[in-house]
């Protein structure tokens, strides 16, 4: 079992939480909207500190002891795994600074202690390992980006519908596995995480650059 909070932009916020009034999800869109046009060119939530976080690596040895939260009352699973997506991007000179990592939250992570064994175990760590992959695609999906402007990039960024995809994963995960008590099932699962975790390991640098083709929108204009 996993659930997933997102450091994103605000209009994603907004889509995820869709009971919020429309008029305040307008006004604070347009809110978002404007401050990504100021001379600083730099997008961040309001910081959270990540220290006592864990961040994903290839062969972390997650324990049952990173397990630190309390279990929801009357929650009939063995063990919930809270993931993080930390991402920040700025504008430097001609390029975009990206950085997007995958963490897991200890301090809201939990266990039913009468039902963990090693297998749930790793159940767990493949929802992690799923939470990276979602990760990487939006790597991907953002390096494939040939915009012209920081205005440009902003609007492609929200047009990821990386939230949507990334809890869709995990609940298919989930469901498909039966929170690994069909074994057969989660065999299947970890097979195909690892391999998409091969075929997007170009992506697994969380911190990269994307170049603004600034030189095609002087030519357009210049044409113009």
């Amino acid at each position: 079992m996993s659930k997933s909070w997102y450091r994103i932009p605000l209009i994603y916020i907004f889509n995820f939480k869709s009971r919020l009034p429309i008029r305040i999800i307008s006004l604070l869109s347009s809110i978002f909207l404007s401050l990504s046009l100021v001379q600083c060119h730099k997008y961040k939530n309001p910081r959270r500190d990540t220290s006592k976080y864990i961040k994903w690596r290839n062969n972390l040895n997650l324990n049952w002891t990173d397990f630190k939260g309390i279990r929801p009352f009357g929650d009939p699973h063995a063990a919930g795994s809270y993931l993080w997506f930390d991402r920040d991007y700025k504008e430097i000179l001609d390029s975009i600074e990206i950085q997007l990592t995958t963490f897991i939250i200890p301090d809201s992570s939990w266990i039913n202690p009468t039902k963990i064994s090693n297998r749930v175990l790793m159940h767990e760590r493949r929802h992690f390992d799923l939470g990276e992959v979602s990760n990487r695609k939006f790597r991907k999906y953002l390096k494939d980006w040939n915009g012209k402007s920081w205005e440009d990039f902003n609007v492609y960024f929200s047009l990821g519908n990386f939230n949507q995809e990334a809890q869709a994963i995990q609940s298919q995960y989930d469901s498909e596995t039966n929170h690994s008590l069909n074994i057969l099932q989660q065999e299947e699962w970890n097979y195909k995480i690892d391999s998409l975790l091969e075929v997007y390991k170009d992506f697994a640098d969380p911190v990269f650059r994307i170049r603004i083709n600034r030189i095609n929108h002087y030519k357009s204009h210049s044409s113009n």
